[in-house]
């Protein structure tokens, strides 16, 4: 297993650093999850031993079973299945997508179980392993995942009319732009802006974009000023708002464009985000004053474009 996945792996890392952006292909692969993965210390410490309890159940059933001289087909896909379950929680952020993981294994067992069910079963003792194993997942879900998400079934950010809004447009009954509004409403003003910019002279220049529209970059043809192309990054990361500054006059971006909604819904009771969003604003305003002018205004964006330097006068 190990050589098959450095066979796949390892030619797309040495890809990037023969490219020179190994550094960049690290952050985005590996260093920026040490500061993404620790928000899961927000979770209770009572939670932790529920949310492992499936899969150390699912090791010990392992172990039992061997001693039995058994190997069961469903015990590494339970064991899988545990193991992303658990990593799903422990990242104390319930979104619904983080269960995509889990479905490979379960899809294997609900196979593996379905031709063995009958009305007529009975748990028998040597079920006991599997049986334990379906308890504890039975026990996180309804103490843990249920609450978090609010309904059992985890559709917390799932809604059935989107499929109703995609019917409408497939059957012509809805327009491209109320379609578009629905799913998100920055997808129109994404098209305009890109298309602005486009025409303004973006593509191949450098832009740095202060909001959340991180498709403005390709579909514009610019080049992102710096290697977090939104607005949250930075107020995420420590340390990216009183150096962004400096980072955005070494880069020096032809295009700057503010989104007026670039403060994210976000639950701040310490103040940090509001002091990094405060940070960051003064920075790109005082970079604007020093070195750009006014473009264009579309809807909730303001496009920047660096003023082209004057050649010297002599007075002579």
């Amino acid at each position: 297993m190990a050589i098959g996945g450095a066979t796949v792996v390892l030619p797309v890392v040495a890809a990037f650093a023969a490219f020179g952006s190994f550094h960049w292909f690290w952050d985005a692969n590996v260093g920026f999850f040490f500061s993404y993965i620790p928000s899961g210390e927000q979770i209770p410490l009572y939670y932790r031993p529920v949310i492992l309890l499936p899969a150390v159940i699912a090791v010990a059933a392992l172990v039992i079973h061997k001693h039995r001289g058994e190997t069961p087909r469903w015990g590494l896909p339970a064991l899988w299945f545990a193991l992303m379950l658990a990593a799903a929680m422990l990242t104390g952020r319930p979104y619904g997508h983080y269960f995509l993981q889990t479905f490979p294994p379960l899809a294997l067992l609900v196979v593996l179980i379905a031709p063995h069910l009958r009305l007529s079963w009975r748990p028998r003792r040597t079920d006991a392993p599997a049986l334990a194993i379906a308890a504890g997942v039975a026990l996180l879900w309804c103490s843990i995942v249920t609450p978090q998400f609010g309904d059992p079934f985890a559709f917390r950010n799932t809604h059935a009319a989107y499929y109703v809004n995609f019917g409408e447009r497939a059957l012509g009954t809805k327009g491209e732009r109320d379609y578009n509004t629905y799913l998100d409403r920055r997808v129109n003003l994404t098209e305009a802006v890109a298309t602005k910019l486009e025409n303004l002279g973006a593509p191949g220049e450098r832009v740095y974009i202060w909001g959340e529209y991180p498709w403005v970059y390709s579909l514009s043809g610019g080049i992102p000023a710096t290697a977090y192309t939104t607005s949250f990054y930075v107020l995420l990361l420590p340390g990216l708002d009183v150096d962004l500054y400096e980072t955005l006059s070494e880069a020096d971006p032809r295009f700057i464009v503010m989104f007026n909604d670039a403060w994210p819904r976000w639950q701040d009771e310490t103040g940090v985000m509001q002091r990094r969003y405060r940070n960051a604003s003064q920075a790109l305003n005082r970079l604007i004053a020093e070195r750009y002018e006014l473009a264009a205004v579309i809807g909730r964006a303001t496009i920047f474009q660096r003023v082209p330097e004057r050649p010297l006068v002599s007075e002579n």
